[in-house]
């Protein structure tokens, strides 16, 4: 049987990136791009940069920060020149975590990384429930937790040591009170958890991810 490759490893002179993050990243209902880039963060990343998609549904800081559970994580981490940190939603979402255990996580995560490469860090988009498919605001409700994540996302927005930026995908996903945003042409979710495509491309239409890695790397080919 046929398949497409694992990953395409080689050298380049400019920034590559680990993505390290949960379905979100991952890209669950996306269907790509037209390079066929899917999540948060390889939409806006891809034919600019290299990259190592890591998202995995269900990822949990938690276990990114446990090195008997993240072996082959850590192996893939060691690929990229750069890192981005996506993940924490999951640690919210079940329950299993405060914000504040969340930003301990990321710190603990943090001295994993080491201080020789950056590491961006995400807001997390929000989690809601909704009786009209999410097309308004009104219509939607936020979920449990929905203060840890604003904490999480607060925190990050003031500055973390040892972070080399933030980037900030939830201004772009969120509405205050903790929903989704809203648009005129449609949702930005189907299921209160995941973006949909159009709130994939958003996210990459916004230049979020672009703006906060800068210009590392740039004018090296």
């Amino acid at each position: 049987m046929a398949c497409g490759p694992l990953a395409i490893l080689g050298e380049t002179r400019r920034p590559s990136f680990w993505l390290g993050a949960d379905s979100r990243c991952y890209g669950q209902g996306d269907i790509g791009d037209l390079a066929g880039d899917t999540g948060e963060l390889a939409r806006s990343l891809g034919g600019g940069y290299a990259y190592i998609n890591a998202g995995i549904p269900a990822q949990r800081m938690a276990n990114l920060v446990d090195s008997s559970r993240s072996a082959n994580q850590r192996a893939l981490m060691a690929l990229g020149s750069h890192g981005i940190i996506q993940a924490g939603i999951n640690d919210l979402a079940m329950g299993h975590h405060s914000g504040r255990r969340l930003l301990e996580h990321l710190q603990t995560f943090i001295t994993v990384w080491g201080e020789a490469r950056p590491l961006y860090a995400c807001t997390l988009s929000p989690l809601s429930r909704s009786t009209e498919g999410w097309k308004t605001r009104d219509g939607q409700s936020p979920a449990p937790g929905y203060g840890e994540i604003q904490l999480y996302n607060d925190a990050l927005r003031a500055g973390i040591s040892g972070l080399a930026g933030v980037i900030d995908l939830a201004a772009e996903t969120s509405d205050p009170g903790g929903v989704w945003r809203a648009l005129p042409e449609g949702a930005l979710t189907a299921d209160g958890i995941h973006p949909n495509p159009r709130g994939y491309a958003v996210i990459a239409a916004s230049r979020r991810v672009n703006e906060a890695i800068g210009q590392a790397g740039e004018g090296d080919e």
